[in-house]
């Protein structure tokens, strides 16, 4: 049984004597093999309709193709940070986005220093200034780090001993001071 089931073997080649190069099928491009005329009128009925797909698509890569402006490489591969404008919230600010995220540190210190110079001690004050620490801690590490175009698995490596903080505090913060 093993004689009957016989697997061909490639031809060797010749190195003395290559293979011809294979020849092109036709000396026309696509559009002009489908813009033929065909003698046979049911033919060129079934090719009509098999071309109305094939041009519907021809021509929204032709629209599409008008309406980009071309760009060069450099400017289509350049990260969001590099170029010369932001966009947040559907604005667009005419200033690089590390200026952008600098400047709203730089304000929400501020508001920090405000809120700690004008607010008695109590929940009021303590509240909004870790609101506004964890802001900034946040922003710091999205945009200065990278973190926000890094795999995931950074965050969570970040993330993780964060909770594990939490929750050891909130057990410490649980646990009476006089002890069990």
């Amino acid at each position: 049984m093993a004689d009957e089931i016989k697997q061909e073997q490639p031809t060797p080649i010749d190195p003395n004597n290559p293979p011809a190069p294979i020849a092109e099928q036709a000396d026309k491009s696509v559009r002009e093999l489908r813009e033929t005329p065909v003698d046979d009128p049911a033919q060129a009925q079934v090719e009509a309709v098999l071309n109305k797909p094939v041009e519907a698509i021809e021509d929204a890569a032709n629209q599409l193709d008008r309406a980009t402006k071309p760009q060069t490489p450099a400017e289509s591969l350049a990260p969001a940070h590099n170029r010369s404008e932001t966009h947040i919230f559907g604005r667009v600010i005419p200033y690089p986005l590390y200026t952008v995220v600098f400047f709203t540190l730089g304000v929400i210190t501020i508001i920090e220093v405000v809120i700690a110079e004008v607010f008695p001690e109590g929940l009021f004050k303590t509240i909004p200034l870790v609101v506004l620490s964890l802001a900034k801690a946040v922003m710091v590490v999205m945009f200065y780090m990278h973190l926000k175009e890094d795999s995931r698995i950074f965050a969570f490596t970040l993330i993780l001993p964060l909770l594990i903080a939490l929750v050891s505090a909130l057990f410490l913060l649980s646990v009476p001071i006089t002890g069990y």
